[in-house]
């Protein structure tokens, strides 16, 4: 509230009294704004507040957070990654689309108890002028008695101004897509493929990337009576990327593999030596703790290969490792190939 108080009368007598007596006082003052500040009270305080109620969880009745629209479990600014994540900007408000968009979801499963044999995703949102953001996801599952084969595959696409990042995984102004085929035995992997690629950059020198991946886990025992007697093991795994792009070309394989033989000796319950005397029988002989065996390793292969070809040359590397072959070691070999314009 405003504070007055009377003039002095030092001040007053400067001026005769009459109609313009006070424009004559205030052409001889400077008048000058006084502030005074003091903490607000609770009753002011309660009357200036804004009639505004929080709702933190309120952003989850949004549609585009809704399951068919989020993209990933993780990644996004409130969790799930979803359609509006690629809208936020670096200040953390939310750049709108100028004009009507077209928004689209569809999600099916077919699941029985906690397994999922079949899952499709698909959203999208397009806005004016040129902005398009396509996902789609798909889970196939089969089992048969130990073996389950698990088949996922998924496809992105992000063009145009209007997004943000959005997330690392989601690459602007692209379109990436992956897959990915996986055989188990009692839960242990027998075989794994994978397959990826993007095309980048399409608005300005569109670079296209393929990636390729292949496991294999063999495992073959050698048995005589029934009991096993020898165990051969193997692993490989190969891989090969593709990059092209008007600047040039370049194809790389790496593969690798590791073979083992294993010796196993069956659980012994009977021991019988006979000579010109006779024979002598040991039920479950003591002596021999056949029982707490553990496997030994009597030999193994580990080999690789690395294949590079551009628009300048090949190179090719290949090596092996023999190791413990009847007790002896024979080291590493080495070959390549270098061939360059």
């Amino acid at each position: 509230p405003e504070q007055t108080s009377p003039l002095p009368t030092w001040l007053l007598d400067q001026a005769a009294p009459g109609p313009k007596r006070r424009e004559r006082l205030r052409a001889k003052l400077k008048i000058v704004a006084r502030t005074v500040s003091r903490p607000i009270t609770a009753a002011e305080q309660k009357t200036v507040a804004p009639l505004v109620k929080e709702k933190p969880k309120l952003y989850e009745s949004s549609v585009l957070f809704r399951s068919e629209y989020r993209l990933a479990d993780t990644g996004g600014k409130r969790g799930p990654l979803c359609l509006a994540d690629f809208l936020v900007k670096n200040d953390g408000s939310y750049q709108l689309p100028q004009g009507p968009v077209l928004l689209a979801g569809f999600q099916v499963a077919v699941t029985s108890g906690s397994t999922t044999w079949f899952s499709l995703q698909l959203a999208g949102m397009l806005a004016p002028p040129a902005n398009v953001l396509l996902f789609g996801k798909q889970t196939v599952t089969l089992r048969a008695g130990a073996l389950a084969l698990s088949m996922d595959g998924e496809f992105k696409l992000l063009a145009g101004d209007l997004w943000s990042s959005g997330s690392t995984d989601f690459p602007r102004d692209a379109l990436s897509f992956s897959g990915l085929i996986t055989l188990t035995q009692n839960g242990r992997t027998k075989f794994r493929a994978s397959a990826a690629g993007a095309i980048t950059s399409l608005s300005s020198n569109p670079r296209l990337s393929l990636s390729f991946e292949l496991a294999v886990d063999f495992e073959q025992s050698i048995d005589a009576g029934g009991e096993d007697l020898v165990r051969l093991t193997a692993q490989s795994t190969t891989r090969a990327k593709l990059d092209f792009s008007s600047n040039g070309f370049s194809l790389n394989v790496t593969g690798g593999f590791n073979a083992s033989v294993w010796l196993l000796l069956p659980p012994v319950k009977r021991v019988e030596y006979c000579g010109p005397f006779g024979c002598v029988t040991f039920d479950e002989p003591q002596i021999l703790d056949f029982d707490n065996y553990e496997p030994r390793k009597v030999g193994s292969v580990q080999g690789g290969l690395d294949f590079k070809l551009t628009q300048s040359g090949v190179e090719i590397e290949a090596s092996v490792d023999l190791r413990n072959i009847g007790g002896l070691n024979f080291g590493q070999h080495r070959f390549a190939i270098d061939h360059l314009d």
